[in-house]
C-alpha cells in the first residue's frame, strides 16, 4: 500500500470545483502521483491487486470531495493520467478491468467520461501495445454516456457550444478506433468493441479496418476474428459480414502463395475451423446463409476454394439451402464454360483485360482444391472433412443433367482419361467432364465415402438414358484402373451392379463389363461372377431378348481377347499383390490356356470358344455379325 499513499499527499480540498484557479495544478499533481504509481509498480515487478487500486482511487476521490462534481473531476483527473502513462512495459499486467471497475465507481460527469474516452483513444494510437488495457475502457465510458443521454462537447471543436449526442459520438469514437494501429493478439477485443457499440453504417469501414489489419499481421487468431465479424454483421447487412469473412479468407491465401509450406499448411488448418464454426452456427442463423446466397446470384465474380467451400458447407448445414446451392453451382459451371468456348477462338476477346466473372477452370480449380484440402486436413472437426459429401452430391447432379452421346464422351475421354480439358470441349461435355474428374478426386481423398460413392455410381447405371448412365460407367471404369485394390474392398457393390446387367442398356451394360474386366483378372470370384456357369453374361447367353444376348456375345469374346493379352489368373493376383502398377504381357495361346468358366479339368480357353461359336451361328444375323468381328478380333491377337 506504500505506493498509493502518494494519493493521500495531495491536497483535494484545494481544488473545490474544476474551475477552482488550483484545479490545474492538482490535475499536473495527480498526474505526477500516477506516473511515480507507474515506475513504482513496474520496480515492484507489477505485482498489483485491484483492491489496492481501487482503495487508491477511492481514499483520492471520498476522502476529500463532499459532491459528484469535485468527486467525478478528481476521478476524472486520475483515470486520464493513468491512461496517459501507460507504458507498453506493463502490458501483461490487468489494467483494462481494473480501469473498467474504477469508471463503474467514480460517477464520472458526461465531460469527465469524454475526457477520459479520449485519453483512451490517445493511448490507443499512441500505444497500441497498451491497448489491452484501454479497450475495455471504452465501453463502460460509452454506454454511460449513453444512459446519461445529455449534449456532450465535441471534443475535437475548440469552440464552445458545439455539441452532439451520445449516439453521435459513438459513431465519432468507432471511426476513431479505425484509425488506430490493431496489433494482431487485439484484433479480436477490437471488434469485440465495436461489435458492442452496434453501429450498422459502420459495418463497411470496420469490417475493412480487420480486413486490412489481419493481412499485416503476421500471426492473428483467425477463428476469433470471424466470430466477431459474423456477430457485427447480425446488426447490419448479414450478408456483408460472411462476404467479408470470404474476402478476407482469399487475401490471406494471395499473400500465403509464397510462404513456407507449415504456413500454407497452417491456414489451411484455420481455413478447417472457419468452417467446422460456419457448419454449427448456420442452422441457428439460417437468414446469414439465405441473405449471402441472393447476394451471389446477382454477381459476376470469380469464385475461390474457400468461397466455394462455404456454399458447401451451407448445403450440409441447412438442407433447404441444399437445392438452391446446387442450382447456382450448375448454373455457375454452365455460365464459366460457355464464357471459355465464347472466348476461346477469338484471339481478340482473349487479349481484352479479363472481364468480371467465373472461369470454367477457376471454378474448376475452386473445387478440386476443396477435395485436396480435405487431404491436408482430413479431420472432420477441421472443416474440410465436411466437404465430401456435398462435393459428391454436387458430381452426381452434374452428370445426371448432361446429355453426352458416347461418342462425344468417347472422344473427351481420349487419352489421359478424365484429364482432357475441359476448355477444348463443349459445355454439356465440359461440365460432365467436371462432374467425372470431381467423383475420382474424391473416391481418392476421402476413403469413408468410398461405399458411398460407388453405391451412387451403381445406382445410376439402371433406369436412366444412357446418356446419363455412361458418364457414370467412365468413372467406374477411371476408379478400376487407378485404384484397384479400393474397389475390390467394395466386391458386394459390383456384384449387385453386375445382377442389374439385364436391366441396362446394350451400350451401358457392354460398358460396365469393360470397366470391370480388369479386375476379373486380379480375382477369380469377380470372373466366376462374370463368365462362370452362372455368371451373368452366361445367363445373358441364353435370355429371350435379342438385345442381352448379343451384349452377352460381345462381353464374352471381349473377355476371350483380354484373357489372351494377359496371363493366368493366379499369377495376375501375386503380381498385384507385388505391384499393384504392375502391367499385363503375352501369355499362353487359347489351346494351352484355362477355361474361364471351367478353370480347370483339361477344359481350355480355346474349347470355350468352340462353344460359343455353336451356340451363336444358330442365332439371329446381329448376334452372328458381332462372333465373326469378334472371331477375327481373337484372330489378330
Amino acid at each position: 500500500m506504500a505506493l498509493f499513499e502518494k494519493f493521500d499527499q495531495v491536497d483535494m480540498q484545494s481544488a473545490a470545483s474544476p474551475q477552482h484557479d488550483r484545479w490545474h495544478e492538482l490535475q499536473e499533481s495527480l498526474g505526477q502521483k500516477v506516473a511515480a504509481f507507474h515506475e513504482g509498480a513496474s520496480a515492484e515487478g507489477g505485482q498489483l491487486h485491484t483492491a489496492n487500486v481501487l482503495t487508491a482511487l477511492n481514499a483520492a476521490v471520498q476522502g476529500h470531495c463532499t459532491d459528484r462534481a469535485q468527486a467525478s473531476g478528481v476521478a476524472n483527473a486520475v483515470l486520464v493520467a493513468w491512461l496517459q502513462n501507460m507504458s507498453p512495459s506493463q502490458q501483461t499486467q490487468t489494467w483494462g478491468p481494473l480501469l473498467q471497475k474504477a469508471i463503474s465507481q467514480a460517477d464520472l460527469t458526461p465531460t469527465g467520461t469524454v475526457q477520459v474516452v479520449e485519453a483512451a483513444l490517445q493511448c490507443l494510437k499512441t500505444n497500441p501495445a497498451a491497448s489491452v488495457h484501454a479497450l475495455p475502457v471504452l465501453k463502460p465510458a460509452l454506454a454511460s454516456l449513453l444512459l446519461d443521454n445529455t449534449p456532450i462537447q465535441r471534443p475535437d471543436e475548440m469552440e464552445e457550444g458545439v455539441t452532439m449526442t451520445a449516439q453521435e459520438y459513438q459513431v465519432l469514437v468507432s471511426r476513431k478506433v479505425c484509425r488506430c494501429p490493431w496489433h494482431a493478439e487485439h484484433i479480436p477485443d477490437f471488434l469485440a468493441l465495436l461489435g458492442g457499440l452496434r453501429l450498422p453504417n459502420q459495418l463497411s469501414p470496420i469490417l475493412k479496418k480487420a480486413t486490412s489489419a489481419c493481412i499485416q499481421a503476421e500471426a492473428v487468431d483467425l477463428a476469433k476474428v470471424v466470430e466477431h465479424i459474423i456477430c457485427i454483421s447480425s446488426t447490419g447487412p448479414k450478408a456483408e459480414g460472411l462476404q467479408a469473412v470470404v474476402d478476407l479468407v482469399d487475401a490471406l491465401e494471395a499473400a500465403a502463395a509464397g510462404k513456407s509450406k507449415d504456413e500454407r499448411q497452417q491456414l489451411c488448418l484455420h481455413e478447417g475451423q472457419i468452417l467446422q464454426w460456419l457448419r454449427n452456427k448456420l442452422p441457428t442463423n439460417a437468414d446469414l446463409g439465405q441473405a449471402w446466397l441472393k447476394q451471389l446470384k446477382g454477381r459476376a465474380t470469380s469464385y475461390s476454394a474457400f468461397m466455394v467451400s462455404v456454399l458447401l458447407i451451407m448445403s450440409e448445414a441447412l438442407s433447404r439451402l441444399q437445392q438452391p446451392v446446387m442450382d447456382l453451382l450448375q448454373a455457375l459451371v454452365t455460365s464459366s464454360f460457355q464464357a471459355d468456348q465464347q472466348m476461346q477462338p477469338s484471339a481478340w476477346l482473349a487479349s481484352l483485360p479479363t472481364i468480371p466473372g467465373p472461369r470454367g477452370a477457376d471454378l474448376e480449380t475452386a473445387l478440386l482444391t476443396c477435395i485436396s484440402n480435405n487431404t491436408t486436413c482430413p479431420t472432420v472437426d477441421q472443416g474440410w472433412g465436411l466437404l465430401p459429401r456435398p462435393i459428391i452430391s454436387f458430381a452426381v447432379a452434374q452428370l445426371e443433367k448432361g446429355s453426352v452421346k458416347a461418342g462425344e464422351l468417347a472422344d473427351a475421354l481420349s487419352g489421359d482419361e478424365e484429364s482432357a480439358t475441359a476448355a477444348a470441349a463443349a459445355p454439356h461435355v465440359a461440365a460432365v467432364l467436371l462432374g467425372i474428374k470431381l467423383l475420382v478426386a474424391s473416391f481418392a481423398a476421402s476413403p469413408g465415402m468410398r461405399e458411398s460413392l460407388l453405391r451412387e455410381v451403381q445406382g445410376k447405371l439402371v433406369g436412366v438414358k444412357e446418356e446419363v448412365a455412361l458418364p457414370f460407367v467412365a468413372v467406374l471404369g477411371i476408379l478400376v484402373h487407378r485404384h484397384p485394390k479400393a474397389v475390390l474392398q467394395h466386391a458386394n457393390l459390383l456384384k449387385a451392379a453386375l445382377d442389374r446387367f439385364a436391366f441396362m442398356t446394350p451400350t451401358t451394360a457392354l460398358g460396365v463389363l469393360v470397366a470391370l474386366q480388369p479386375l476379373a483378372l486380379l480375382k477369380k470370384h469377380i470372373q466366376a461372377y462374370m463368365v462362370g456357369p452362372s455368371g451373368v453374361l452366361r445367363k445373358a447367353l441364353f435370355s429371350r431378348g435379342v438385345a442381352a444376348r448379343l451384349v452377352a456375345v460381345r462381353g464374352l469374346l471381349y473377355m476371350i481377347i483380354q484373357q489372351l493379352r494377359t496371363m493366368d489368373e493366379g499369377e495376375a493376383e501375386d503380381a498385384m499383390e507385388a505391384d499393384p502398377e504392375f502391367s499385363c504381357s503375352q501369355s499362353l495361346p487359347a489351346s494351352q490356356q484355362p477355361s474361364m468358366s471351367a478353370g480347370s479339368g483339361g477344359v481350355t480357353l480355346l474349347h470355350e470358344l468352340m462353344g460359343l461359336m455353336r451356340r451363336s451361328l444358330t442365332q439371329q444375323a446381329p448376334i452372328r455379325g458381332a462372333l465373326y468381328q469378334g472371331v477375327h478380333a481373337i484372330l489378330a491377337a
